[in-house]
C-alpha cells in the first residue's frame, strides 16, 4: 500500500488557509463559520418542503392525527437553522453590534409568518395545473 505524507498535507493546507484568512481579514476564532452552510440550507428547505406537505413529503409513516405535532416539530427546526444561516450572512455585511440578532430574527419571523401564504400559493397553482390552465404550463 502507498505511504502519503498525510500529515505534511494537512499541514501545509493549515497553512494556505491561515495565508488567505489573514490577507482577507478573516477570523480566526476556533469553531466559528463566517458563510452559510449549503448542505444546512438544503436541508432547511427539505425541512420547509416536509412541513407545508407532511402527508406527501413527511415520513412514510405519518398520520393525520400526529400532522399537526410533525409540522409544529419540523418547522422549529427548518426556522431555528434559518436563524443561525442568516445571522452568519448578517455578520458579514454588518459591522459588531449591529443589531444582527434583531434583525436575523425579524426577517425569519417575517418568514415564518409568509408560510401559509406560501402553502396557499402553491395548492392554487397545482390545481391550475391539473384543471389544464395554460399560465399553468408557460415559464
Amino acid at each position: 500500500m502507498a505511504a502519503f505524507d498525510l500529515e505534511g498535507v494537512v499541514r501545509a493546507l493549515d497553512g494556505i488557509r491561515a495565508q488567505w484568512r489573514t490577507s482577507q481579514q478573516r477570523a480566526r476564532e476556533p469553531g466559528e463559520r463566517e458563510f452559510p452552510s449549503r448542505e444546512a440550507l438544503a436541508d432547511i428547505f427539505d425541512k420547509f418542503k416536509r412541513a407545508l406537505f407532511p402527508m406527501r413529503l413527511g415520513p412514510v409513516d405519518m398520520r393525520h392525527e400526529s400532522e399537526n405535532f410533525y409540522v409544529g416539530y419540523t418547522l422549529d427546526a427548518a426556522l431555528r437553522s434559518l436563524l443561525e444561516q442568516a445571522r452568519l450572512e448578517l455578520r458579514r455585511h454588518a459591522p459588531a453590534d449591529a443589531g444582527v440578532e434583531e434583525h436575523a430574527a425579524a426577517i425569519v419571523r417575517r418568514f415564518a409568518a409568509a408560510l401559509p401564504d406560501v402553502r396557499r400559493l402553491l395548492d392554487s397553482d397545482v390545481l391550475a395545473a391539473y384543471h389544464g390552465d395554460p399560465a399553468a404550463r408557460s415559464v
